[in-house]
């Protein structure tokens, strides 16, 4: 079993490792697919972002929830991470706040994290779908695209975590504490990225969300693993399972 849990760590290790490389490749331009040619546009966040919105600081309560319960809960800044968004990264929503909280994770956005500690500030997760019982504090911003941006949304999010857009990003955070760093909004819609034609966005979306979706898969084949392990030494090392 350890040796099962090494190779699957060794194999997450390298797939993201390829993932990075195909990154660095394709979100620069460097590598083109198959059917795409021409010079990529420069310009700012804002060409394709009209705002930037902030939720609500709420108080909350500790413990997780069920949103078939409809209990509200607030996010949490850890909820977005690498393009990701985890929306299992929540508080429960103290009852008396409750009707304070206004903006919920809308389907095709980006909620970026624009106040955290110096290596997390920056932070970016693409939303796929609605999510009616969650709500954003103030240290989140969820984009409000243009409508004529022509945007493919989960590109962008890809591009906004890899690792040269996001050193850009946090270079832009300022504070007068070590420990807590601020974006300004004006800063970060005047970022400049490249961007190539609408369909060549989601060309290289859907190549990186099939990478994305397979170390998903063996983050799990390693976790469903590691949980066997567990429950294997829990039998045989008190003695309630005997080898034959």
């Amino acid at each position: 079993m350890d040796e099962l849990l090494a190779g699957l760590d060794r194999l997450i290790a390298k797939k993201r490792d390829l993932k990075q490389a195909a990154m660095q490749q394709l979100l620069t331009g460097q590598t083109r697919l198959p059917g795409f040619q021409g010079e990529w546009e420069s310009r700012p966040l804002a060409s394709v972002v009209a705002d930037l919105e902030a939720g609500v600081s709420v108080n909350s309560v500790a413990g997780g929830g069920h949103h078939s319960l409809g209990e509200p809960g607030i996010l949490k800044t850890s909820c977005v991470a690498n393009g990701v968004f985890d929306p299992k990264e929540f508080k429960l929503i103290d009852q008396r706040e409750v009707g304070r909280a206004r903006l919920s994770p809308r389907q095709n956005t980006l909620i970026i994290s624009r106040m955290n500690t110096p290596n997390l500030v920056g932070e970016v997760g693409f939303v796929g779908q609605d999510y009616p019982y969650l709500f954003l504090p103030d240290r989140l911003w969820m984009t409000r695209f243009r409508s004529d941006s022509g945007l493919w949304p989960k590109w962008l999010a890809h591009q906004m975590s890899n690792p040269i857009t996001q050193a850009a990003i946090k270079d832009l955070a300022s504070g007068t504490s070590g420990s807590m760093k601020n974006i300004a909004k004006n800063k970060l819609l005047a970022l400049t990225l490249d961007f190539p034609p609408s369909g060549e966005q989601e060309a290289i979306s859907a190549v990186l969300s099939d990478m994305d979706a397979e170390l998903t898969a063996l983050a799990a084949r390693r976790d469903k693993t590691r949980a066997l392990k567990q429950g294997m030494m829990q039998e045989l090392l008190t003695g309630r399972t005997r080898l034959v």
